[in-house]
Order: C-alpha cells, then sequence, then structure tokens
C-alpha cells in the first residue's frame, strides 16, 4: 500500500473514532427538561368516560422521553418528572368524569412523540423541516370486561400545534385529549366494539409483534448497503461491496459490481458489520440504539423553505390530521444554512427522523 493511501486511510479511521466518541459524549451529557402538564382552570371542561376505570400500557419504542428540544444550540430530552402512565392517569382523572360502569378502558399507547421541538415562544430550528411542530400520536384503545379485550378505536396521526407560541405542556394537554377525543360523552351502545374477544396474553403477544423487526433482535449485524428501510429492518443489506468518502459538506458512497465503482445517492443507509448509519441531509450518522428504537446526532436538512406540501400545513391550526408522516422536499429556495447538529429519534414504522 502505498504511504500516502495509508496516510488517508488512517485519517479516516481516526476521524470516524473521533466521530463515534463525540456523539456518544453527546447523548451521554444531554440534560433532561422536566415537562409538566398546565394547571386545570376552573373553566376547563370535564368530560365524561363511559368507563369505570382507565389503564395505560405504555409501549412506545423509547419510553425515556417524549422528545428532543433544541434552543440555544442546547439540546435537552424532554422527559416527565413521573412515569408517563401515571401523568395520563392524572391527566383524566382531572379533566374526566368516569360514570359507574363495569367496564373498562385500555389505552396501548404505541407512539407519543413531540416533532420539530415543538417550537416553544418562537424559537425555531432551522435543522428540520419547515412546518409546525406537534406530536405524533398512536395508540390502540380496548374495551375491557373481566379479562375480555375487546378493540374500540385506533389513533394514528399528528396533532399540529395552535400557534407558534404554544408550549409542550399545552401541546401534551391537548394530544392527551385527542386519544379520548371519540370516547368523550358517549354511551357504548354508541360506540364500535369489537366482536373478537382477546385475553390479555394476546394484548403482550401483540406488543411484542411491534418489535420483532431482526436489525433490533440480531447478535450479529449484516455488512453491507440497505437500499431501503425494509433492508434494514430485516439487517439484510443487499449490497455488500462498498466504500464510505467523508466530505466537508457531504458524504458519498461508492459501491463496486461487475468490477465497476461508482457512486450510489439513492440508499437509505449501511453497516460496517459492528455500527449502523442512516443516510440524512446528504450525510452518514451513525445510529444510537435507544431501546427498541434508535436516535442520531445529526442532520435532517440544511435547507429552509416552503413547499407546496409545507404551506397548506403551515395554514392549519388546532387540527388534528391523519397524513402519511414522510419528510418533505424544500425546494422553494436555494438558501444553504450551516447547521449543527442535534438529537432525533428514528420511527420504526416509517424510517423518518424526529
Amino acid at each position: 500500500m502505498k504511504p500516502l493511501l495509508t496516510a488517508l486511510l488512517l485519517l479516516v479511521f481516526f476521524n470516524c473514532i473521533a466521530q463515534k466518541n463525540l456523539d456518544s459524549l453527546f447523548f451521554a451529557k444531554m440534560q433532561n427538561r422536566k415537562i409538566s402538564l398546565p394547571e386545570k382552570s376552573s373553566s376547563d371542561s370535564i368530560f365524561n368516560l363511559p368507563f369505570h376505570d382507565v389503564q395505560i400500557i405504555d409501549a412506545r419504542a423509547d419510553t425515556t422521553s417524549i422528545g428532543f428540544l433544541k434552543t440555544m444550540n442546547v439540546t435537552n430530552k424532554l422527559i416527565f418528572k413521573n412515569e408517563f402512565s401515571e401523568v395520563y392517569r392524572n391527566y383524566i382523572q382531572e379533566h374526566y368524569h368516569l360514570t359507574n360502569d363495569s367496564n373498562n378502558l385500555l389505552i396501548l399507547l404505541k407512539t407519543f412523540r413531540i416533532t420539530r421541538y415543538a417550537e416553544i415562544s418562537g424559537e425555531s430550528d432551522i435543522n428540520v423541516m419547515d412546518w409546525k411542530g406537534g406530536c405524533l400520536i398512536s395508540a390502540e384503545l380496548f374495551l375491557v370486561n373481566n379479562s375480555s379485550y375487546h378493540a374500540l378505536y385506533k389513533v394514528d396521526t399528528l396533532l399540529i400545534e395552535t400557534s407558534e407560541n404554544e408550549t409542550v405542556s399545552e401541546l401534551t394537554a391537548q394530544s392527551f385529549r385527542l386519544i379520548l377525543k371519540r370516547s368523550e360523552n358517549k354511551n357504548l351502545s354508541e360506540m364500535h366494539v369489537g366482536k373478537t374477544a382477546f385475553s390479555f396474553t394476546d394484548i403482550e403477544r401483540h406488543i411484542n409483534d411491534f418489535y420483532e423487526d431482526k436489525i433490533l433482535k440480531d447478535s450479529i449485524l449484516n455488512k453491507g448497503v440497505y437500499k431501503n428501510f425494509n433492508e434494514f429492518k430485516s439487517n439484510r443489506p443487499s449490497i455488500s461491496n462498498y466504500e464510505v468518502h467523508k466530505g466537508r459538506l457531504s458524504d458519498e458512497l461508492f459501491v463496486t459490481e461487475n468490477s465497476q465503482t461508482y457512486p450510489i445517492h439513492d440508499f437509505w443507509g449501511y453497516c460496517d458489520g459492528h455500527s449502523l448509519y442512516i443516510k440524512s441531509a446528504d450525510n452518514l450518522f451513525q445510529l444510537k440504539k435507544a431501546g427498541n428504537t434508535f436516535n442520531i446526532r445529526g442532520i435532517k436538512s440544511l435547507k429552509r423553505g416552503l413547499s407546496t406540501n409545507d404551506q397548506i400545513l403551515s395554514g392549519i391550526t388546532s387540527a388534528a390530521i391523519g397524513l402519511p408522516i414522510t419528510s418533505r422536499g424544500i425546494e422553494s429556495d436555494n438558501k444553504n444554512y450551516t447547521a449543527e447538529p442535534t438529537a432525533f429519534q428514528l420511527d420504526m414504522q416509517t424510517g423518518e427522523l424526529y
């Protein structure tokens, strides 16, 4: 091997090691920001729920936080003072009247994630697509009668913040209510109850099915390039021969097929046999395991500007919408930003970063 090539390879190697150490230190030193729900006022409405009690199972991929918040170049982890289920139960006790009935309600919470750092007091993060902050919600609700569980309905949506000045606390309270909204002031006779009766063992098996992806379970990571998110989840990269070239503004990945080496742009990420990487904003960032998902210290977008979809979303206030959650291309202006990396979490259902 030529001396110059050896020196370059060593430089890339040590840069990668330094980056990994820096990322580990970033997450290790991340401070918690405790979120409390707004205090109930005398003018707040009390709603009826046709249940005797409400049980909550926190089945989120990562139960250690409800999102990340970046302010003044400092990224904090958003957490509740107490466990999620306790905070939610207290909210229900304050805002709902549970009728005297023999039936209970089970809320199976799959996703509850504050996105875009929910703009506090108008502060904005240019690292993220320019749509209003909100909360990603995915939950399944069951009617509980003795030891039988019957499906009621699902909530799978994004709650958009009502204004630029809305706080994370207010957004959280609205999201709590959204999950229960279809049950408010209803009789059970007015609600569709699934005919199939499930046991609690069935519910537990259903929860485990959320996180059966091989990338979460396998002890050996297969080296190669993932063309798409499904290849990542199944730990089956379809391209084995590749090289990574680290640039000042972007990273490039070259593959070799049929004795020809060429750059590839349409891919999801790659694995070096030990660590996992995702492509985002034309760069490659290491994925850090967090419960049943992954976090990254990275960048989601380097451009800021509103596409048509973003303009439509920006005009929606106090709306709960069930749109597919995908990243949006920002092409309405060409102004580039030098963005500081911050924390994102991988949605294991969509492959998107939030």
